[in-house]
């Protein structure tokens, strides 16, 4: 072949095989970018992003390509990595004034306003007579409180054009801000010939017409947005709670149905049953639900949420039905696995702890990194009381699931069941965090509820009063979160607002019981004892039975110094209900009060009468005869009722403290060994049995002690540290027994056994400065504690 055929050749090549392959990194470059650009124009972004990176490959200078992909992520409302691509578009390449324009625009919309107005100052001279720049700056401009620099700036936009509706939009807000709704509406009114599609325009104008209260038009205005943007669930969800609120319930009920039959994709579907079951029950909303069961693709969703509504309905048997036919319909799919977790869930409703486990293991076969399963796993754990195995599997699941506000509580539970109580708040707040993103209102107030009950825990009551707050408004709706706010509301001394929350209880068709509670409590708090009085009457109306709303009253006749009004409530239950324990346990109280022992003990005697199994009546008799230092009596009782009551824990704790002050620790140490024998878990038990071994000089103890006190080796509380940290000081384990006892020290502050027990063992490894500090603590505290004169004989040592 010659050379010109040769040629001739090469350029057909070039022209119909592979235009780039024969261009400049340049020309390829821009290729690709075009390329991107008209994936991005139909909608494609992910090939978009694949073109306009593709374009980086080869001209990495290419800021067209890389503000291509800035348009990608803003579409995908990725908005870390949008601000990313937009500050680096905007430094290499200035003159780009709309890539600059939307960087202010996400700067403004962050808050960072410094760089905001930075960034539209150098707008403003590039594009002097561009409305949008001027009226972004006087955004900026008003954030900062520069009212005159922001009026100026929005002036100037007007001047521009006169009809902006972004200008237009921020007056009305400015307007509503002030109050003048009618104002705004003008400007809204315009705004929307200008732009009708536009959503902040149109949903501020509903905002607008609500504060006139022209539901009517607010309600014509979602009829519009829904027209234009039909498959918008929200929009339709929002359009209901508008019919809601001018009081249109079926209509609201109308739209929401239109829309799911229209639509008939789960999102839709969904909206319509949430508000079947907020305007029925989950009965009605579960029937609603099983009849688009076949009509929607993409059922599996919608099995999954009407399980939950058979939950809420009390008939959990249907839930698992569902589940069971789905996992073996779907067998180790994904969804399989799905349905098995949920199953594990309804085994531990059901306590079915077997079940349940045998269950996780079959999912963890099918999948190893099932963070579902592995949950369980852990949360099965923590019952058992093994935390800190409990930690190692959802560190593993939140590897795999890091956003799960689930595996979050959990992780705090777990380093509270350890004593951490630092870190256990830090994961509380995670969890809170996380369930604002990927929960519904429901289960967000049920994770505000667990951190606030630690808080409380904690007697950090402001802290959890400042959690609450924003979740308990005039339209909450969950009981149980209402209910605790109330108490944090009497506890930080916020009467008005704890008859608030009780007043909305009502509204939520909470029982007497638990408003009136709450409104008693907050008007004896405010010396209004008389109403205090009269709700506690009610409370204990409608729940006889219950000892707290009983106990309440008893205490408001107390606190109002009408102790024969008590005496005569208590005879009055004790007259309908003979065997009523708690009646019997308060009057028991009331007498003590007074100072009349042997009444109440006569009244405590007739508590165990009428229920010997009940723990309640031995333990108020101890209690009191060892406040009496009667002690052998209160040993008596003790001991007489360790066969017959049910809950043996708490008179064992008791009889083994009496014991124990009593120094009579070999017997203590038989009562607590007899309880370890049956409830081998009993971290306190074993704590207090340990430390009594620890101390005797009996040959095999100390191992003994050694062996029941090494569960504590990872534990946060103080009292289960100082107890294994003297352990190993007695076995020569210096090092561990000053890591311990060191902790212990310091969540104590200052504590005279434990600075003793610290103290001893700095004075082995020869720290004689920080030893005799501690020893002359502990030798001068007033406080008696095992071990005092032994404090004062190593301190004359040194």
């Amino acid at each position: 072949m010659n050379s010109r055929v040769l040629l001739r050749s090469t350029l057909f090549a070039c022209v119909y095989t592979s235009l780039v392959a024969c261009s400049s990194p340049e020309e390829k470059s821009r290729a690709f970018y075009e390329k991107g650009e008209s994936h991005l124009a139909s909608g494609d972004l992910s090939a978009a992003n694949v073109e306009f990176r593709n374009a980086l490959e080869y001209d990495k200078g290419n800021t067209d390509a890389l503000f291509g992909i800035a348009k990608v992520y803003e579409a995908e409302a990725k908005w870390p990595e949008l601000y990313r691509i937009l500050k680096r578009v905007v430094a290499e390449d200035p003159d780009n004034t709309e890539a600059r324009a939307r960087y202010a625009r996400l700067l403004l919309a962050a808050g960072q306003l410094d760089e905001a107005l930075k960034q539209t100052a150098i707008l403003a001279k590039a594009l002097p007579e561009d409305p949008d720049t001027f009226v972004m700056r006087a955004g900026a401009l008003f954030q900062v409180g520069d009212e005159a620099g922001g009026q100026a700036a929005l002036d100037k936009a007007v001047q521009l054009d006169p009809d902006n509706s972004d200008a237009l939009l921020l007056m009305a807000t400015r307007k509503m801000a002030e109050g003048d709704a009618k104002a705004a509406l003008a400007l809204l009114d315009r705004g929307v010939k200008q732009t009708p599609k536009s959503m902040s325009m149109q949903l501020m104008k509903v905002q607008a017409l609500n504060e006139l209260e022209d539901y009517t038009a607010a309600i014509g205005v979602f009829q519009q947005l829904v027209d234009y943007y039909p498959d918008n669930t929200e929009l339709v969800k929002t359009l209901a709670r508008q019919f809601m609120i001018a009081g249109r319930k079926d209509e609201a009920a109308t739209a929401l149905k239109a829309h799911a039959d229209r639509e008939l994709t789960p999102v839709s579907v969904l909206a319509y049953v949430e508000f079947v079951l907020g305007v029925e029950s989950a009965a009605a909303a579960a029937k609603v639900m099983e009849g688009y069961l076949l009509k929607v693709e993409d059922r599996h969703t919608l099995i999954f949420a009407l399980a939950d509504l058979h939950i809420r309905n009390g008939q959990p048997e249907l839930a698992e039905k569902l589940m069971a036919d789905l996992a073996k319909e779907e067998g180790d799919s994904a969804i399989g696995l799905q349905a098995k977790n949920q199953l594990v869930s309804l085994a531990y409703m059901g306590k079915d702890v077997e079940t349940a486990k045998k269950l996780v293991e079959e999912v963890l076969v099918a999948d190893p990194k099932n963070a579902a399963a592995l949950t369980h796993r852990a949360r099965n754990l923590l019952i058992e009381g093994d935390a800190e195995s409990a930690i190692r599997e959802l560190r593993a699941a939140q590897r795999i699931d890091p956003g799960s506000s689930e595996i979050l509580l959990l992780l705090a539970k777990a380093h509270r069941q350890q004593g951490d109580t630092a870190l256990a708040a830090d994961y509380y707040g995670e969890a809170v965090d996380a369930g604002k993103a990927g929960t519904n209102a429901e289960s967000q107030a049920d994770l505000v509820g667990e951190y606030a009950s630690f808080l409380m825990s904690q007697k950090d009551y402001q802290q959890a009063d400042t959690l609450v707050t924003p979740y308990v408004g005039d339209n909450a709706t969950s009981v149980k979160l209402l209910q605790l706010a109330a108490q944090i509301k009497l506890s930080t001394g916020q009467w008005t607002e704890a008859q608030r929350l009780a007043e909305r209880l009502h509204q939520l068709g909470e029982g007497d019981a638990t408003v009136e509670q709450i409104r008693g409590t907050a008007l004896m708090q405010q010396a209004q004892f008389d109403a205090g009085i009269n709700s506690f009457k009610q409370a204990q109306a409608a729940a006889p039975q219950g000892i707290r709303p009983m106990a309440a009253l008893v205490g408001a006749y107390v606190k109002a110094d009408k102790r024969a009004d008590a005496e005569a409530f208590l005879k009055d239950v004790l007259k309908t209900d003979p065997k009523n324990i708690y009646a019997y346990i308060l009057q028991g109280s009331l007498f003590a009060h007074y100072g009349e022992a042997d009444a109440a003990l006569q009244s405590y005697a007739k508590a165990r009468e009428v229920a010997p199994e009940k723990a309640e009546g031995y333990l108020e008799g101890v209690n009191l005869l060892v406040r009496l230092q009667r002690y052998k009596d209160a040993e008596t009782l003790a001991r007489s009722g360790m066969p017959k009551v049910d809950d043996k824990l708490a008179l064992t704790l008791a009889l083994g403290q009496l014991l124990e002050s009593q120094r009579r620790p070999e017997e203590a140490a038989e009562v607590y060994s007899g309880l370890l024998e049956t409830n081998p878990e009993m971290d306190v038990v074993a704590n207090n049995l340990a430390s009594i071994l620890s101390a005797s000089e009996q040959p095999g103890d100390l191992e003994r002690a050694a062996k029941l006190a090494e569960r504590f080796r990872t534990s946060k509380i103080p009292h289960f540290q100082d107890t294994l940290g003297w352990i190993y000081y007695k076995q020569n384990k210096l090092s561990d027994a000053k890591y311990l006892l060191e902790q212990a020290a310091e969540a104590f502050g200052d504590h005279p056994e434990v600075n003793y027990h610290l103290g001893m063992v700095l004075v082995a490894q020869n720290r004689f400065s920080r030893a005799r500090e501690l020893l002359q603590m502990a030798a001068a505290s007033e406080v008696d504690f095992v071990g005092r004169q032994e404090a004062r004989d190593a301190l004359a040592k040194l």
